[in-house]
């Protein structure tokens, strides 16, 4: 009897606390809420760890060693692939729309917000908070990630650019949650119930980077036989998003390995997101540049900093808008 009292004891001075916090730090009570009970739960680590980390490894393990030892890049590995189109082209953005998605329509649902409202917080301050937790999470997930990639590429070969990797995986990462993470917050301050605000950014997802580079690939099959590409000739690459997104990393690993991402190396596999296409090589000389052989050649349908701009603005809009619809919306 005594120890069940000496609990409720304990757990009215932890609940004081939390209150006394609260009134003086009410944005750091809720961003640390919010990290720990809502965002970093341990099922969730676990499998979006998992989810992240296995395919890579998978190619680390599957694919030959020698394949790896060309040049010993990373950066130039058949990780970069795995990387650009299905960790941070699909399932990354997953992990972080539906960790984000329903923090604030959760709390409307289950009228938890009227507690949230009545404190000293305005209703920024709860929308910044929650994405700030989702924020650390998905760069705690994203350096996690890379970390267990690194360490076992080095115990498999001396690759001269692992510090390289890091940087550009990171940096993109960023971008990554940002963008994807703002529309998803938007989303959740707009809807009413908890499926539709995961669903949306979920169909978006599947649709633009997982369906549509299907279709793009054979809309530039043409650029093969000599003639322009459907692709360029109704200019789908305004709305393509994820040769958008192949385009910020590239720029990215361009910048800190210049040439990293060329067509000798990834024109195969990257002419899907339209980052390479099928045309005449040139050779430039003092005097001009000369046609050479037919092969894969960079696209440049968007300069890498107006792709940024046009994801940014694809992310953070709608969360705009949606904190503008949160703030103006009436709880009482």
């Amino acid at each position: 009897m005594n120890m069940t009292k000496n609990q409720l004891n304990k757990h009215e001075n932890r609940k004081d606390i939390s209150l006394k916090l609260f009134k003086i730090f009410p944005f750091l009570v809720l961003l640390r809420e919010s990290f720990f009970s809502e965002v970093c739960t341990i099922k969730r680590i676990i499998f979006s760890l998992l989810l992240m980390i296995l395919p890579p490894l998978i190619t680390l393990i599957v694919f030959p060693k020698e394949l790896f030892a060309i040049n010993l890049s990373l950066i130039q590995s058949p990780i970069t692939i795995v990387l650009l189109i299905y960790t941070y082209g699909f399932l990354f953005p997953l992990i972080i729309t539906t960790t984000i998605s329903p923090l604030i329509v959760r709390e409307v649902n289950s009228k938890t917000i009227y507690s949230l409202i009545s404190k000293p917080l305005n209703r920024i301050e709860i929308i910044t908070g929650k994405f700030i937790a989702a924020f650390i999470f998905g760069i705690l997930i994203n350096t996690i990630t890379l970390l267990a990639i690194i360490i076992y590429a080095w115990i498999l070969l001396p690759f001269i650019d692992l510090q390289y990797f890091f940087i550009v995986n990171f940096i993109h990462g960023i971008f990554v949650i940002v963008i994807f993470g703002g529309l998803a917050m938007g989303v959740s301050c707009i809807v009413k119930k908890p499926r539709q605000a995961t669903l949306i950014p979920v169909i978006i997802i599947m649709i633009f980077f997982y369906f549509f580079p299907s279709i793009t690939a054979y809309l530039n099959i043409s650029s093969m036989y000599g003639s322009e590409s459907l692709y360029k000739n109704f200019q789908v690459y305004q709305f393509d998003l994820s040769y958008q997104m192949a385009n910020i990393y590239k720029s990215i690993a361009d910048f800190f390995v210049p040439g990293a991402i060329s067509a000798e190396a990834f024109g195969p596999i990257l002419y899907t997101l339209n980052i390479f296409t099928f045309g005449n090589t040139y050779t430039c000389y003092e005097y001009g540049c000369v046609a050479g052989v037919i092969g894969y050649v960079e696209t440049s349908y968007y300069l890498p900093e107006i792709s940024l701009l046009y994801m940014l603005l694809i992310g953070l809009l709608p969360m705009s808008l949606g904190s503008i619809k949160f703030i103006k919306r009436d709880f009482y």
